[in-house]
């Protein structure tokens, strides 16, 4: 089974930023914007709390669930100045589920 890799930031307001090798952003259940090729998604806001994240979700090009990953394990990294002091973790991620697009 494949793993992927990512590194997340973690701000009072939730989870803001998700990279990763590919492009993808971080969405919070309570602050969904743009929509993406991959979303992190997590119970609410989680602030300091990274560990209620449950799963990603990769999307088709339509718009559609296409793939959910487990997050199997997750590390503090400390806080990154040049994010705003926002707290850094690195997850690995572990595809659950693919639902091929036809």
């Amino acid at each position: 089974m494949a793993t992927s890799n990512a590194i997340i930031y973690v701000g009072q307001l939730g989870a803001d930023t998700f990279t990763q090798s590919l492009n993808g952003v971080l969405y919070t259940e309570d602050q969904i914007g743009f929509m993406a090729d991959r979303i992190l998604w997590t119970q609410g806001q989680i602030g300091e709390m990274a560990d209620r994240i449950v799963y990603v979700i990769e999307l088709s090009q339509f718009n559609t669930i296409k793939a959910m990953y487990m997050v199997m394990s997750i590390s503090f990294l400390g806080f990154d100045s040049t994010m705003n002091n926002m707290s850094k973790y690195a997850i690995t991620v572990d595809p659950v589920n693919y639902i091929p697009w036809l």
